[in-house]
């Protein structure tokens, strides 16, 4: 009888390892994605900004062709 309250006592110990190593596993595959996640933000900011320039690049250029026809007239 000894024995078998023994071996009932580690199984909580079992549990709460299972349940602790599934936690790090989750942790570390969330963190993870994060990062990916966290890249793919930046590189999506960028390529806006890029686009935004570019756009003020095209309107500036349009203004100053306006301006040069307005002004050879």
């Amino acid at each position: 009888m000894n024995k078998k309250r023994s071996k009932i006592g580690y199984l909580p110990i079992v549990g709460g390892a299972l349940a602790f190593g599934w936690f790090v596993k989750n942790f570390q595959s969330k963190a993870q994605g994060n990062d990916e996640s966290l890249f793919q933000k930046i590189k999506n900011a960028e390529q806006k900004l890029y686009q935004d320039g570019l756009k003020r690049a095209n309107e500036l250029d349009l203004i100053k062709n306006e301006i040069q026809t307005k002004v050879m007239k």
